[in-house]
């Protein structure tokens, strides 16, 4: 697409490798009954030169001798917990519908944004949720295209949702699922935040 650069295209070439057709917004839109919603994995802001080295799916990341550093290590954790804290904020959200603490959780991210305002409208609309507790588990980091960005893939459990509607009837129940999710993070004003999932 006209203006992503390097990394997001190596994610768009990951996403289309793996399979993957639909991100969360998608999935939210069915599930709220809101509409579709465009390309999951755009950002409006530009991405870094250095392209992502994207290892097998089946083999353990690791980070490469030139950046493992204790500042690097650290930095990795650090994007790893920032993952971990945007499902977390994911999670409440869905259960609290209040998205004040999902937004904090992520930069740029347009799926993230159109989950987040998918939530608002059912809010808006009287609709609400149980069973929302998503869990990340198993993340390392598959790239460090550069000091600001890092690749991170791990293992998302999917509740089985169950979606009411403003009278309390059930409109949406879903089975809950397992599956891989890729994250990039981008570090912005010392904090490490989302900028992207696939």
């Amino acid at each position: 697409m006209p203006g992503q650069g390097r990394l997001f295209a190596a994610e768009g070439e990951v996403v289309m490798r793996r399979g993957w057709k639909t991100g969360y917004a998608v999935l939210l839109s069915v599930l709220l009954g809101l509409g579709g919603v465009g390309c999951t994995t755009q950002s409006s802001v530009s991405s870094p030169t250095t392209p992502v080295v994207v290892t097998s799916s089946t083999s353990s990341a690791t980070v490469s001798p030139s950046s493992a550093t204790a500042t690097a290590t650290n930095d990795d954790e650090a994007a790893i917990a920032a993952a971990k804290t945007y499902y977390s904020a994911f999670s409440a959200a869905f259960g609290s519908l209040d998205t004040t603490d999902l937004r904090s959780s992520f930069q740029s991210c347009k799926v993230c944004a159109d989950d987040a305002d998918l939530i608002d409208q059912a809010k808006a609309s009287g609709r609400t949720f149980t069973n929302t507790n998503f869990v990340i588990s198993g993340l390392s980091v598959l790239s460090r295209p550069d000091a600001t960005h890092v690749m991170v893939r791990g293992t998302l459990q999917s509740p089985p949702l169950v979606v009411k509607d403003a009278q309390g009837r059930v409109v949406h129940q879903s089975s809950g699922a397992v599956g891989t999710k890729d994250f990039i993070l981008v570090k912005t004003s010392g904090q490490w935040r989302v900028q992207g999932i696939a």
